[in-house]
């Protein structure tokens, strides 16, 4: 049986609608998404952060002009920010986490958000058929599978290989390589012979 992480949770998260958080601060949204990892027993690190942060509020923590990657230099500032404000401590590093100066302010952006996101429950990784066929999903509709069907390798990004390995530019090779394992076996679970190519390209780029 294939082992998955905790990490695959953030797979998960389902989006806040943008109508709910647009009035907000990237900051105030910032500690939100690292009282929601830790609510749900995810280690609090800058890479699961930024990802967090883009996938409950896309439409504030993505790159301009690329919707689908996370800005990790927008959340790196913002965790200096609340690190500097004394709601969070820790380092890129390392973990983060929230201060009771932070607590009081999570509970702020809760009322702010109207409760969304709140009762929200990440599936407990248990490697099914429905999850499987998520990711399988997710990486047909990517961006960098098309160009890669397309024979568009030159236009294909670094960027978009991290994130269809659930990563960041400042993941470890050894994270990617971890998470390419991953999702190996689900290709090879899903018979998806049109994805062993695209496979070993990204293996080629991050190895």
């Amino acid at each position: 049986m294939m082992k998955v992480e905790i990490k695959d949770k953030l797979i998960f998260i389902k989006p806040i609608k943008p109508s709910v958080y647009d009035g907000v601060a990237a900051g105030k949204l910032t500690l939100f998404a690292c009282d929601f990892l830790s609510r749900h027993n995810i280690t609090v690190t800058h890479e699961n952060v930024t990802v967090a942060s883009h996938r409950l509020f896309p439409n504030k923590f993505c790159l301009n002009g690329y919707p689908y990657y996370p800005n990790q230099e927008l959340t790196r500032r913002e965790l200096w920010h609340c690190k500097a404000e004394g709601k969070l401590i820790g380092s890129n590093r390392g973990t983060f986490c929230i201060t009771p100066r932070g607590r009081k302010t999570t509970e702020e952006i809760m009322s702010l958000l109207n409760g969304f996101g709140s009762k929200q429950k990440i599936s407990r990784c248990n490697p099914n058929r429905s999850k499987s066929n998520s990711i399988l999903k997710e990486v047909e509709t990517s961006p960098a599978f098309k160009k890669f069907r397309e024979g568009k390798l030159e236009e294909i990004t670094k960027g978009e290989i991290c994130f269809i390995l659930q990563g960041t530019l400042d993941s470890p090779p050894r994270v990617l390589m971890s998470n390419l394992k991953a999702l190996d076996e689900i290709i090879e679970t899903g018979n998806r012979l049109d994805m062993v190519g695209f496979s070993k390209y990204i293996q080629s780029v991050i190895g």
